[in-house]
């Protein structure tokens, strides 16, 4: 007999759909569920702009709240306005990468994930996409319902008190000084990483009447040019024959096979 669970049932009757790219970013554990409620809706172009409105036969006049040059559409509103286009840029000088604009959302979200695999603090990056869009559409309602303002600036830089305190309590060690920028930057807690330490290694004879072979290989660059050599040695470790070779372009691991 198995477990019943709800989780269980509910794998029963419902019909599975083929993963999308954006789940990750969505469905993040670090993200409050409200985040991850928005950014569904605005994976899927749900966030009711004015042109989603409209689709709804409820006619209305239309002005972008955040430019006020063009009617509001959904792709105008994050993607090709003035203002939010400002902010992307800022945000991605922010956070030290250049941002380019991206026609739909599914090239945002390509590029967001292309960006990741140059980043060691992955965690703020993957939740950084949703932060900026939900800084993006409170500006939005803010300006349409409450007449308040404000600058690209300020946004973004409440965006990024967001994220640090998304992570509060969090301790982050830097792998290099473009980490500790990035971190500060993010106002995230930084750890300092514990000194290194020397760790002696010996080299052990062989024993009596075998040779030893020590073998090693590497890349300058990955890929790049890469060697190998080796020593055989005596029970007493004298040398008694060495080699080297050079074996074309290749990647660390190929080396060190």
């Amino acid at each position: 007999m198995g477990i019943f669970s709800v989780k269980s049932a509910w794998e029963g009757i419902r019909k599975a759909a083929p993963a999308v790219s954006w789940a990750s970013l969505v469905w993040n554990k670090d993200l409050p569920s409200r985040l991850s409620t928005l950014a569904w809706c605005w994976a899927h172009g749900k966030l009711p702009a004015d042109d989603k409105i409209q689709k709804k036969q409820i006619y209305l006049p239309s002005r972008s709240d955040l430019c006020g040059s063009s009617e509001e559409s959904f792709n105008h509103l994050f993607l090709d306005c003035r203002y939010s286009s400002e902010m992307w840029d800022r945000a991605a000088v922010m956070l030290n990468v250049v941002w380019t604009n991206q026609p739909t959302v599914v090239d945002v979200i390509k590029w967001w994930k292309n960006k990741v695999r140059g980043w060691s603090l992955k965690r703020p990056w993957m939740i950084g996409l949703v932060v900026i869009i939900e800084a993006i559409w409170k500006e939005r309602n803010g300006r349409c319902y409450e007449g308040k303002a404000s600058c690209p600036s300020l946004v973004v830089n409440t965006a990024i008190k967001d994220v640090s305190f998304i992570y509060n309590g969090m301790k982050i060690s830097p792998s290099s000084a473009t980490d500790l920028v990035l971190a500060k930057r993010l106002l995230l807690s930084i750890c300092p990483s514990s000194a290194l330490s020397t760790l002696e290694v010996y080299w052990c004879k062989a024993p009596r009447p075998w040779v030893k072979l020590n073998v090693d290989g590497c890349s300058l660059g990955n890929p790049g040019r890469v060697g190998g050599g080796g020593i055989f040695g005596d029970h007493n470790g004298k040398m008694i024959f060495l080699f080297g070779f050079f074996m074309g372009i290749a990647t660390n691991f190929q080396a060190e096979i």
